[in-house]
């Protein structure tokens, strides 16, 4: 047998003081957290209006062919190249299944022979229209799903072959955190709740779905779940006051204004910090689960070593993964930004100019409040994980950080 036989077992071992403490922690986490979700879910109402044409549904189809000009709207400028193009289609689905149908598309769309795309019924005929021949399709969008079937096959694929049952653990754990995100905090947030609570309890769900699934009930995943809460708790206070005192109003993405159309209560402001709450979740997770185990390694190594020093040792290697972890965290907001950025930079809008601009100020609030979120997420975490572990004994430290009992 190998070493790892002589580790023990959580099935034989009784659980430690500092275990049955990690379980009634998340167990009344987890209690307020449901009472949270059940109080704000979502009732059958919704206080934002679907905009006009959002809920069609649309039909398959293939693109047979696409000719330059013959379009019902005029050229370019001058002539000299089309504004649009003329593209013929085989649907594919629907009451016309069979059936070719022309419609018009802008040049710049870049449609070409043999794209599958989705089409939408026009619902106007020739005598509403004053008497013209109306298309009776209008291009929806291109066909994206089996692209993307493959490419989240093969995610899970690589996933499954590289990590096996932690793998399995994962992607059931992204799943019910989708499932969280949209049964609850959207059809909530649509429903009227407030964004900010909303947001709040949805991340303490997803958070406590993710580590629960993936690492089981023990210390790692308590002082994992309890670091992540307070994080999320300062985050929260830190964009409601940075959104305010930047007068941050949230109307300068597209999507929200769509929203504030629909809705005369919905708050966009709220809906940015909720998005920022969301949005900083992932890391955490990763950062709090990270110093929780780490604490854990390094007690099991040296038994010896006493509260302060084992502390500081794992806050140490907390340093590095911060800094590893923010800068992967602000590039994703400036990746985010990109386009904006580009824009700003063609129209030769000075850098003092472009950060101040709403959008991009905003992407950066978003960054700092996530930054501020993990460094204050790392000192906790290892602080209540080293409680936790100064009171385990040694000889069963390692069946108690593993929580979740892997096979041996």
């Amino acid at each position: 047998m190998g070493p790892i036989a002589t580790l023990p077992s959580l099935r034989s071992a009784r659980p430690t003081n500092a275990q049955l403490g990690a379980w009634i922690v998340l167990a009344l986490l987890g209690l307020a957290t449901l009472i949270g979700v059940i109080t704000l879910r979502a009732s059958d109402q919704s206080v934002i209006e679907p905009l006009p044409g959002a809920a069609e549904s649309t039909e398959a189809a293939r693109v047979v062919a696409v000719e330059e000009g013959g379009c019902r709207f005029a050229g370019g400028p001058g002539g000299s190249a089309p504004a649009c193009v003329r593209v013929l289609a085989e649907l594919r689905s629907g009451p016309r299944e069979g059936e070719v149908v022309g419609f018009d598309v802008g040049a710049s769309v870049g449609i070409s022979r043999g794209d599958d795309v989705r089409l939408v019924a026009s619902g106007i005929d020739a005598e509403a229209f004053g008497g013209v021949d109306v298309d009776p399709y209008a291009l929806s969008d291109f066909e994206r799903r089996p692209t993307l079937l493959i490419v989240a096959a093969a995610f899970a694929f690589l996933l499954l072959a590289t990590t096996r049952l932690k793998g399995l653990r994962a992607l059931v754990a992204l799943a019910a955190s989708l499932a969280v995100i949209l049964a609850f905090i959207v059809p909530a947030i649509a429903d009227g709740g407030p964004p900010v609570t909303v947001a709040l309890f949805g991340a303490l769900a997803v958070m406590l779905v993710t580590i629960l699934i993936t690492h089981g009930v023990g210390i790692v995943a308590s002082a994992a779940a309890l670091g992540t809460a307070v994080a999320l708790g300062i985050a929260v206070i830190l964009a409601d006051w940075v959104t305010r005192a930047a007068d941050i109003s949230g109307f300068a993405q597209e999507d929200a204004l769509l929203l504030a159309g629909g809705s005369d209560t919905l708050s966009l402001r709220g809906l940015l910090v909720a998005g920022t709450v969301i949005g900083a979740l992932g890391v955490l997770d990763d950062l709090t689960i990270s110093q929780a185990s780490t604490v854990m390694a390094i007690r099991s190594a040296n038994p010896a070593l006493g509260p302060i020093d084992l502390f500081r040792r794992a806050s140490g290697v907390g340093h590095d993964h911060i800094v590893a972890t923010i800068n992967t965290l602000a590039l994703a907001y400036v990746g985010a930004a990109l386009p904006t950025l580009l824009i700003f930079s063609v129209a030769g809008t000075g850098f003092s100019d472009a950060v101040n601009s709403e959008i991009v100020a905003t992407e950066i609030a978003a960054a700092a409040i996530g930054g501020m979120a993990l460094i204050l997420a790392a000192p906790i975490t290892t602080g209540l994980a080293t409680v936790l572990a100064s009171q385990t004994p040694p000889e069963s430290i390692s069946g108690a950080a593993a929580g979740h009992g892997h096979p041996h």
